[in-house]
């Protein structure tokens, strides 16, 4: 789709945080083999944060699902990791930033 060429062209995926959020969560479930690689939850899955290849894979003359969909490996699961801790560090200094700031008058 051209909208995916836009997306891969300019780096969009660096700022998409459901990206990067599907990122972790997919490798997660990967690597602990929390959920069966099956093309049912992938695609659902995949709907809010294109974490897999849109690619079919079931054999078509016999239509039997031949396994999950791929990841598609923009960015390392733990650059994605790390992103996310960083939004959460910067949040919470923020936080902690205006609260102290703040006036507590009785």
């Amino acid at each position: 789709m051209k909208l995916f060429r836009f997306y891969e062209a300019y780096y969009l995926y660096w700022f998409d945080i459901g990206y990067h959020l599907g990122n972790i969560l997919a490798n997660a479930i990967q690597v602990w083999n929390i959920l069966p690689p099956s093309t049912l939850w992938q695609d659902n899955f995949n709907i809010f944060t294109s974490a897999f290849v849109t690619t079919t894979t079931i054999d078509t003359s016999q239509g039997i699902d031949l396994g999950g969909l791929p990841l598609v490996e923009y960015v390392p699961p733990v650059v994605s990791l790390l992103i996310w801790v960083l939004i959460a560090t910067l949040l919470t200094l923020f936080g902690l930033y205006k609260l102290k700031r703040k006036e507590i008058t009785s």
